[in-house]
């Protein structure tokens, strides 16, 4: 039988060789013993070289050139696909059952973990009950808990005041440990057979755990998190070819270019369209959705999709998939704002109907061309409840070649609700 950890860890190479947490033989060798394990970093061909020079014993999956302007949902994505594959060839014409499915995926901003135990004495102090584990310990622990029917699994952030898990809701116990449904991020470990139809998105730049979560548990696999163990995750310096984008005394580059009208000159910038248009929903969704600014009673609601629309603005997911589970669908609320990003072929005109929109609650429809956004409006007869105006269409202000490839702008249209 196999002598070591069963779960193959993968750390993706967001943060830079000389930033990211990518050595994690002191978490995992605990008392000097050597333990058998797979550690794969992904990283981007443009990074390949610092990469290497800093970590010349590690295993790197570098990824295509073409990979080197998308984000970490694209690795993600790649990485997910790898493993699949993996999976597929090991069990061959064996059960399923015979092989692990079971594979870690974690950001390179993973510092510590830590665990809960119940004590039989009344202490005041929760802080004393929370005490520090080792990756190897944390995983023995996992491959002890999981079970075939569960999705994916992540952990509860870690914070100062760490309460008592069992004042969650909802908790399902097994084997010690305290669980209940609940999106993850920052460190996933993934079902590979029971994800193999719902894929982190390869267009996310941030979010894309939220977003890959929340889309997995609408097409009803079950999402837990363990609620007895915490994540603390290290707050990283911006990295370089982003740092444009998050430095708010950056004079070359401000919020309010990152889109712009459509038809109008502009100059464009080396930046995926993607990653312009999160960093404008972020930081100026309010300016798109005035009806849910601090509005609570008044959400946006994301169809398939989440997007971050910054801390002023509530976002509500939903799924147009016709055997969505019932807590992603809320009929009776009265909505400010109706995101379409892209949207899926089960999104139609009556299951828009099924849903209530406040007066003057804007609708923002996003494509890939002028083209898609009108066979939208057309498809979904948005027309008939809503105003739009040509002059409501928006490109994000990006390049069309990127590291040697062509990157179309993505466009978006707003409405008002009639």
């Amino acid at each position: 039988s196999y002598d070591g950890l069963k779960t193959p860890i993968v750390s993706f190479g967001n943060n830079g060789a000389a930033e990211g947490l990518y050595n994690l033989r002191g978490t995992l060798d605990t008392n000097n013993d050597d333990v058998n394990h797979l550690h794969m970093v992904v990283v981007k061909e443009c990074d390949e070289f610092s990469y290497t020079k800093l970590l010349p014993n590690h295993v790197l999956l570098v990824l295509p050139q073409d990979f080197d302007v998308l984000g970490r949902g694209a690795m993600k994505f790649a990485a997910q696909a790898l493993f699949t594959h993996f999976y597929d060839v090991s069990i061959g014409d064996e059960a399923s059952d015979t092989v692990w499915p079971f594979v870690m995926m974690m950001n390179d901003d993973c510092v510590a973990w830590s665990s809960w135990k119940p004590s039989e004495e009344s202490i005041s102090n929760l802080a004393d009950e929370w005490s520090d584990i080792s990756l190897k310990e944390l995983l023995e622990n996992v491959e002890s808990s999981l079970t075939s029917e569960v999705a994916a699994v992540g952990f509860r952030p870690w914070s100062t005041d760490l309460t008592r898990p069992n004042s969650a809701e909802n908790l399902v116990k097994r084997r010690n440990n305290v669980f209940t449904s609940s999106y993850i991020e920052s460190c996933v470990i993934l079902n590979l057979y029971a994800a193999r139809d719902v894929f982190c998105s390869s267009t996310r730049f941030n979010w894309e755990d939220l977003d890959w979560s929340l889309r997995l548990a609408a097409a009803g696999l079950p999402v837990q998190r363990f609620e007895n163990i915490a994540l603390c995750t290290k707050v990283m310096p911006a990295v370089k070819s982003h740092e444009i984008l998050n430095s708010e005394k950056s004079t070359i580059l401000r919020e309010s270019v990152l889109v712009t009208a459509a038809d109008s000159e502009f100059v464009p910038f080396s930046f995926h369209p993607s990653l312009l248009l999160e960093k404008h929903f972020n930081k100026n969704a309010a300016s798109v959705f005035p009806l849910s600014q601090s509005n609570p009673l008044n959400p946006v609601l994301c169809i398939d999709c989440y997007i971050s629309l910054g801390t002023d603005i509530l976002v509500e997911f939903t799924s147009s998939d016709p055997s969505a589970p019932d807590w992603a669908l809320d009929y009776n609320k009265l909505y400010g704002g109706l995101l379409l990003y892209c949207p899926a072929s089960t999104v139609t005109f009556d299951f828009l109907l099924k849903y209530q929109f406040a007066e003057g609650a804007t609708v923002c429809v996003i494509g890939h061309d002028r083209s898609s956004l009108r066979q939208t409006v057309v498809k979904l007869n948005l027309e008939s409840e809503w105003h739009f105006r040509l002059t409501d269409e928006f490109l994000t202000a990006n390049h069309t070649v990127l590291s040697g490839s062509n990157v179309r702008p993505l466009y978006f249209l707003t409405g008002m609700h009639k």
